[in-house]
């Protein structure tokens, strides 16, 4: 719409009899501009006309007052497609406009403007058409031509337009054309591209569900990349509807602000109303930097495309099977809940069992007392008279000394008073496998004595 609010300002600027700020479009001045005939507009493509030859030539013509308007008016359309060179000359101008001449600067990317021209010029920021106006304006232009069409169907041809009414009655015209006479929804989604919703709420739904399979999960993905679908494009779309399905179980249903039919929106809330948003944050995520991969590497060969979605999806899925500590926390809380509602509490729970403890052990904190009481008898010595024919009445410690094996049976003789040299023989006994009597070896001092 840039460039015909110009030529409505032009129309103003020039008009003969205006009403208010509005042109009277009966003029001669109006009906010239109307049909593109009149000498003194002159629209200018600035992506055709971008070199610094043809802004030398309006230079010069700038220097002529009009012919038969009260203004010349120049239109510059795309004017960030001038280059450098071209912007410089056309700086001369502004700096010192004749008086005679107005230029309407139009463009899509105020950015690249230089800012030496947009201190000279009056910026205007257009706001893109709701859809609900364009959608209504396209019904009203159906209605008089007598053309059938659904109302989903307009409202996706008003959002392929992305706010501009001119890209809305282009893909109007296909529509019309492809639909043969009669816009049903099914073709103009099919037409626009808008082919994927059932394709994402199947792949969320696989994703959300633990006991999907991969099969599931993959098949929309399959779909897309026989149908010889732009899975690029698929990615972007799939983030988009992540973006509607968060503010729709949010509670933000309005369908200006979702870009999305009423039914659709309806739609999206039953299948997932009890969805973990959590989860469809996970996801969006996710998606979010597959799309960021998928631009650095810049993938064109399809295939490639899909093996790096299937690739990410199954990452992704894999991811939200294991718990979380949100899960473990709803699933302990909603077990608390559940005994509440019967009447229990937490002491009707069984103990935590735990290893026995030997009481004949005392704890680390036992004091000093607690250990002399825990403290053991000690053994009485062996006597000569004493052998493995007592009576066990008479000399039970004896016999379960001797009933013992290995070094504690050895440090407990040791201990009451025993021979060590006869101990240290039992050591080698057991322990080296030698049975040399200790008798047999010779004294270190009869060895030195014979040396």
């Amino acid at each position: 719409g840039k460039t015909t609010i110009a030529r409505i300002l032009a129309k103003r600027v020039n008009c003969q009899n205006p009403d208010g700020n509005e042109p009277c479009n009966k003029c001669e001045s109006c009906l010239s501009i109307l049909n593109g005939s009149s000498l003194d507009v002159i629209e200018i493509d600035g992506a055709s006309n971008r070199g610094i030859d043809p802004i030398r030539e309006l230079r010069e013509n700038v220097k002529f007052p009009p012919m038969v308007s009260h203004k010349k008016v120049y239109i510059i359309d795309e004017v960030h497609m001038l280059t450098t060179e071209a912007f410089n000359a056309l700086l001369k101008t502004l700096e010192e406009p004749p008086a005679h001449v107005i230029f309407i600067l139009a463009t899509t990317e105020l950015n690249k403007i230089p800012e030496t021209i947009l201190s000279r010029c009056q910026v205007f920021h257009f706001r893109k058409v709701a859809l609900q106006i364009i959608q209504t304006y396209l019904r009203e232009l159906l209605d008089k031509d007598d053309i059938p069409a659904d109302d989903e169907a307009l409202f996706w041809i008003a959002r392929r337009g992305e706010g501009s009414v001119r890209d809305s009655l282009s893909f109007l015209e296909q529509a019309i054309t492809y639909c043969n006479g009669k816009i049903q929804t099914d073709l103009v989604r099919e037409l626009i591209g808008i082919i994927y919703q059932e394709q994402f709420k199947n792949i969320t739904a696989a994703l959300l569900n633990p006991d999907s399979s991969a099969a599931d999960l993959l098949a929309p993905v399959q779909q897309a990349f026989e149908g010889g679908q732009d899975l690029g494009h698929f990615i972007w779309e799939y983030l988009v509807y992540l973006r509607n399905l968060n503010h729709i179980l949010n509670q933000i249903r309005d369908p200006e602000f979702l870009a999305l039919p009423i039914q659709e929106i309806q739609s999206m809330a039953h299948e997932f109303e009890h969805a973990d948003l959590k989860k469809i944050e996970v996801i969006f995520h996710t998606v979010y930097n597959l799309m960021q991969r998928h631009h650095n590497l810049r993938l064109q060969n399809s295939y490639e495309q899909r093996i790096l979605i299937e690739l990410e999806l199954g990452s992704l899925a894999h991811k939200l099977q294991q718990p979380s500590l949100s899960g473990v926390l709803s699933q302990i809380q909603a077990l608390r809940d559940s005994l509440q509602q019967q009447g229990g509490s937490a002491a009707a729970l069984p103990p935590i069992s735990r290893p026995d403890t030997p009481q004949d052990t005392p704890p680390p904190s036992a004091g000093f007392e607690q250990i002399e009481h825990n403290r053991p008898d000690p053994v009485a010595p062996k006597t000569p008279g004493q052998n493995a024919g007592s009576s066990p009445a008479s000399q039970p410690a004896s016999a379960g000394l001797e009933a013992q094996s290995g070094p504690d049976s050895i440090a407990a003789d040791t201990a009451s008073g025993g021979d060590i040299a006869e101990a240290q023989y039992e050591i080698k006994k057991q322990f080296l496998g030698t049975v040399v009597d200790a008798g047999d070896v010779p004294k270190l001092e009869n060895l030195n004595e014979s040396v």
